[in-house]
């Protein structure tokens, strides 16, 4: 089964991956445990007013080679390494204050990215879209 923008965002929700953001820019993370207010790993909900684009923001500090020291305690390797070619960097944001800077990607391949996240084709079905 085919993988897009919004099955992924609906997979992930239904995964119970935590949910934040303002009314207009909704995210949830990409896995877990990432503590209240310290988030590393997230995607923008589709219809992001600022986001769409470029839809996956990782925590630019934590992401190899780490030049400002190691990463949030939370940061997972193993996933940015997986999930690393199916997106390509787009831009970033704050970035005279790295501790609190974000990368975005755009998604090159959304099937890929769901397998890098653990997505199962049973995630991608009618019960979980229409859930969100």
């Amino acid at each position: 089964m085919d993988w897009d923008y919004l099955t992924v965002y609906q997979a992930l929700v239904a995964r119970n991956e935590r949910q934040k953001g303002s009314k207009t820019d909704q995210y949830v993370t990409l896995y877990q445990p990432q503590p209240l207010g310290k988030n590393c790993a997230l995607l923008y909900k589709p219809g992001s007013a600022r986001y769409s684009e470029a839809p996956v923001h990782l925590h630019s500090w934590s992401i190899p080679p780490r030049e400002n020291g190691p990463p949030r305690d939370y940061w997972q390797d193993d996933v940015f390494l997986k999930i690393k070619p199916t997106i390509e960097f787009v831009g970033q944001d704050k970035p005279h204050k790295p501790f609190q800077s974000f990368s975005h990607y755009r998604v090159l391949d959304w099937n890929r990215f769901a397998e890098a996240l653990g997505l199962e084709a049973a995630d991608n079905d009618s019960s979980v879209r229409s859930s969100v």
